[in-house]
């Protein structure tokens, strides 16, 4: 064997177990999303049943309080699912992650108006003209809190998982990365 193949043959061998170690990675972040995706629907739909308990506690008329929890828990659903579409489609397209884009940023958006709104409604609440459980109010507070914290780290992956995809859909579409 010359020197060129030997050295041809060594290049190949780490191009091949670089290949390997990336594709690794991207599944390791895939199965990661997938776990933090399914946790925020979780959230979503238990933020969403809390805020459909504090309607009924104040009598089905709609608040500030009760929307901005059935927001929260709904765009926490939504983005969620969207995540996992985006994470498990190889090929996943722009509208997907807009869409997971936009609940995602509404989610952020609604956990941050809804945990000022609730340490605002602890802090200074009126007596008992609303019949809210304390417990409902602090589990609505902490579950802001952590859905936020899942949304703002997914976003990051997600955007990990669509730059890998584009990276394969070049590659698909001229030829590249592969030994003709």
């Amino acid at each position: 064997m010359s020197f060129y193949q030997s050295t041809r043959a060594i290049l190949m061998d780490n191009g091949e177990e670089e290949d390997r170690q990336h594709q690794r990675e991207v599944r390791l972040i895939t199965v990661v999303l997938t776990i933090l995706s399914c946790i925020s629907m979780a959230i979503g739909l238990v933020v969403l049943a809390l805020g459909l308990v504090i309607l009924s506690a104040e009598a089905g008329v709609l608040s500030y309080l009760s929307g901005c929890n059935m927001t929260l828990g709904v765009a926490m659903f939504l983005a969620g699912l969207f995540e996992i579409v985006c994470a498990c489609t190889r090929r996943a397209t722009g509208c997907m992650i807009f869409l997971y884009d936009m609940f995602a940023v509404v989610s952020i958006i609604a956990a941050i108006v809804d945990i000022d709104t609730m340490r605002r409604w602890l802090q200074y609440q009126e007596g008992p003209q609303h019949a809210v459980p304390v417990a409902v109010e602090y589990t609505c507070l902490m579950l802001a809190a952590i859905g936020f914290c899942l949304t703002a780290g997914s976003c990051v992956l997600v955007c990990r998982v669509s730059q890998e995809q584009e990276r394969l859909l070049f590659e698909d579409t001229y030829g590249l990365g592969t030994d003709k």
